[in-house]
């Protein structure tokens, strides 16, 4: 990404704009519901076929023990029915409406940009590094000498930041991205003493004697495909007040092709997919979700673009009022962005 997103004179570390996915408690308890529901509330079929002998006259004492026999195999139907009527009561209660409009994460939005993405390994499922590798400082000192890294070196220092401050290692994994046995070192994170996110790859950076190189991308990588040509998929959220998030491409490493959304982007829960490619048959106004309005001083600024352009429909939903809206990706115009997307998302009426 430009260099104009990496702000390095602001002070914060800007909040990332995703969400977690949702799981709804309803759903949980549904589940738990029909699996008891579904495990038998009676005997099983032998035992119940004796239950109208039961009723037939014996005598008194063969007929107190069978009516003792039907009350305790009763008990424990009573009680399954009590647990499960317990349980769709609280479904009831605490189970929540269905949303008029919902929400997206950075991971839905990923597979809908970059589907091919969907398999490759996630940055977090990867394993930590030793923290012997804080045993060496010199070590360390080394990897941090590059110019990127060195930047307000005299007022903070990125490295000392990443390695020592509170959970270090946190943030920090280990692959073999370039090919097997290279002992690769990645940061994934905010950047230090400054807003955005960044990931840093460093090649050979858990091997002290080998001379080791640093990629840097401006975004945190979630999910990477390794290969003599790697591959990754990233999210950076917009600092410095930018409203847009940027998802993107490294196809491959570094090459990137991001694309930028609104931070208020919203998907409605009926949304589909229809991928096609067509022309705007009018001005249009891209906005972050369906009937958006903005309040004064909105720092959102709703791209326009105008009749004949040619833009990529992603997906198609329709309000409440039955009118269809289509959320499109579409060419970035020169300086749109305090990054360099080069494409940018929006809802726009069918």
């Amino acid at each position: 990404m430009g260099e104009n997103r990496n702000c390095w004179q602001s002070g914060g570390v800007g909040a990332a704009a995703a969400k977690h996915p949702r799981t709804t408690r309803s759903t949980l308890v549904l589940r738990f519901v029909v699996m008891i529901a579904s495990s038998p509330l009676t005997p099983k079929a032998a035992t119940a076929t004796l239950w109208p002998h039961a009723a037939k006259p014996q005598p008194a004492g063969i007929r107190h023990v069978g009516l003792v026999g039907r009350q305790h195999r009763r008990l424990p139907e009573m009680a399954r029915l009590l647990r499960a009527g317990l349980l769709i009561t609280l479904v009831l209660l605490t189970g929540p409406s269905r949303a008029q409009a919902g929400s997206e994460t950075p991971k839905s939005i990923l597979d809908l940009l970059y589907p091919q993405s969907a398999g490759w390994t996630r940055l977090n499922r990867l394993p930590h590094p030793s923290p012997r590798i804080l045993d060496d400082p010199i070590h360390v000192e080394t990897l941090g000498y590059f110019e990127r890294l060195q930047t307000d070196a005299d007022r903070c220092s990125p490295m000392l930041r990443m390695f020592l401050g509170r959970g270090a290692l946190d943030r920090f994994r280990t692959a073999n991205i370039f090919g097997t046995g290279d002992d690769d070192l990645i940061y994934a994170g905010p950047k230090p003493c400054a807003e955005g996110a960044w990931t840093v790859i460093w090649q050979h950076g858990r091997n002290p004697s080998a001379a080791s190189h640093a990629t840097i991308l401006d975004a945190e990588i979630q999910r990477l495909q390794s290969g003599s040509q790697p591959k990754a998929v990233g999210v950076a959220p917009g600092c410095c007040g930018d409203p847009w998030d940027y998802y993107c491409l490294y196809d491959p490493i570094p090459r990137e092709d991001c694309t930028a959304a609104p931070e208020a982007l919203t998907i409605p829960d009926n949304a589909r997919l229809a991928r096609s490619d067509i022309t705007l048959q009018r001005d249009v106004t891209f906005l972050p979700a369906p009937n958006a309005t903005f309040e004064q001083g909105d720092p959102y600024r709703p791209p326009v673009r105008p009749t004949g352009t040619k833009v990529e429909q992603l997906l198609i939903a329709t309000d409440r009022d039955g009118r269809s809206w289509r959320l499109v990706r579409v060419a970035a115009k020169p300086g749109e962005f305090s990054g360099s997307a080069l494409f940018l998302m929006g809802w726009e009426r069918e």
